[in-house]
């Protein structure tokens, strides 16, 4: 997880959004149900959305950390990414 991010950091900001969407693509295609679709989607729409790297790299973060299971509770990431 932590070689991802670092992986992230060293890419152009063009080079860092297109990694993350491809990511969290190839992620998206293990959705089992409709709202973890939804969800999921939600992540993408916002990785090509982001107007800067470190907001990439925030939400790939914050991605990776809920899929593990850490992700912390009530944040807004997960009230936004219910389904991850």
């Amino acid at each position: 997880m932590e070689q991802f991010v670092k992986i992230l950091e060293a890419l152009s900001f063009e080079e860092a959004r297109a990694t993350a969407v491809e990511s969290a693509q190839d992620y998206f295609k293990q959705a089992r149900t409709i709202n973890q679709k939804t969800a999921r989607m939600n992540i993408v729409r916002d990785l090509q959305n982001a107007p800067n790297k470190a907001e990439i790299i925030r939400i790939t973060y914050n991605q990776l950390l809920s899929a593990d299971g850490l992700g912390t509770i009530n944040s807004a990431f997960r009230k936004l990414h219910s389904n991850v």
